[in-house]
């Protein structure tokens, strides 16, 4: 009967996705952008940031932050010398939020979104919710120098872990914030991947690894490791998942063309496979996928990169970069936007119904409207700026 019900789940999806595509005209995408500098971004002195710092909400805003250093004399734990400043734009490109948080960490603050659009962030040891009606910010947990923070795809759930093989906290957003703590010891090494999940949905931690030359792949209900299931996925690169039906995968083996980037369902069936060309791959791990909500879209960094040779022990070279989006019921690449190679500062995100791409730059804030939905004013048009005072 649970084989049933989940099957049925399935089509009701797949239906969905059908009755949801809308295809985006790759040659006449409108793009918007804004320059940070004008509201105080600097040069970050690091090569690159890796944390998260961007995100698009369902009603076509964008949300940016980055560290600003305020105060250069009497610096405490609690006036820390840094603020990581929080600017949300409008669907139609206004500013129309600005906030700022202490924290004495430069690089590793990072940035969430909630399904309604509440403004999530980790900062100077605490993950803090954006209570925007009255105007003030809510500590929802500790969120120390080693704290991991994972989402679900659809913005409702959060798993965090503040030390290495620690226990969870997991966070249910929707209504109001909710925790629920994991605090079962693990009784032998293998017990502690329930502390170190990869990935996760609104009900379920994932996990894939290999015993030997064996490889596997687990998912179990949050708190429950007893209950855990293996599933018939058998990596041999890296994915992410979508929800739990559905995956994006990403083959170590180069197609003889290029990678292949396939969405596969939990037995392993391919829905969805697109070849990159020659020597394109996904660039980055577990996690760097976005997807709108439902997974009917997902946007993709691909970086194509020359030079290598193995048989010589010698290492390939980036030449070119582009986040390319695929839409899986149309069963293609619908938008390609080409990035920069050299970047310090680089992050990007879909918006929950796949309308709209945000990416950042080294300071400059792109927005690509995939649908022409929100921005009518042509390609090229530009946001208002904030004078620096």
């Amino acid at each position: 009967m649970l084989f049933v019900i989940e099957m049925a789940q399935v089509v009701v999806f797949v239906l969905v996705l059908i009755l949801q595509a809308n295809p985006c005209h790759g040659d006449t995408l409108t793009t918007a952008t804004v320059d940070l500098r004008s509201y105080g971004w600097e040069a970050q002195a690091r090569k690159q940031v890796v944390s998260r710092f961007i995100a698009a909400d369902q009603k076509g805003r964008v949300v940016v932050s980055y560290a600003t250093r305020v105060r250069a004399k009497l610096v405490t734990r609690d006036k820390p010398s840094l603020d990581l400043r929080i600017l949300r734009f409008s669907e139609d490109g206004e500013l129309d939020l600005s906030l700022s948080l202490p924290t004495h960490l430069q690089y590793w603050n990072s940035l969430y979104l909630s399904d309604s659009g509440q403004i999530i962030a980790a900062a100077n040891d605490s993950l803090q919710l954006y209570q925007e009606d009255i105007k003030t910010w809510k500590v929802l947990a500790k969120c120390g120098p080693q704290c991991s923070v994972q989402q679900s795809v659809t913005r409702r759930t959060l798993a965090i872990r503040n030390e290495y093989h620690g226990p969870l906290l997991v966070i249910r957003l929707s209504p109001v914030p909710r925790l629920q703590q994991c605090d079962k010891a693990p009784k032998s090494s293998e017990d502690s991947i329930q502390h170190s999940p990869q990935a996760i949905t609104d009900y379920f931690a994932y996990y894939s690894g290999s015993e030997g030359l064996e490889r596997f792949t687990y998912r179990w209900p949050f708190c429950d490791y007893d209950n855990r299931e293996e599933l018939p996925l058998r990596p041999g690169g890296y994915w992410d998942v979508l929800n739990d039906h559905f995956f994006v995968f990403y083959s170590d083996a180069p197609h003889e063309d290029g990678q292949a980037v396939k969405v596969v369902f939990s037995d392993g069936r391919v829905i969805f496979q697109s070849v990159n060309g020659k020597h394109e791959y996904a660039l980055g791990f577990r996690g760097s996928t976005r997807s709108s909500e439902r997974g009917s879209r997902i946007a993709v960094n691909i970086v194509t990169s020359r030079g290598g040779n193995r048989a010589l022990d010698i290492s390939s070279h980036p030449t070119a970069r582009r986040i390319a989006v695929y839409d899986i019921q149309l069963q293609k690449e619908v938008a390609s936007i080409p990035t920069s190679v050299k970047l310090r500062e680089f992050g990007f995100d879909l918006s929950p119904d796949g309308g709209r791409l945000a990416i950042l730059e080294d300071g400059i804030l792109k927005v690509i409207d995939l649908d022409g939905k929100h921005m009518g004013s042509g390609m090229g048009s530009k946001y208002p700026t904030e004078k620096r005072k």
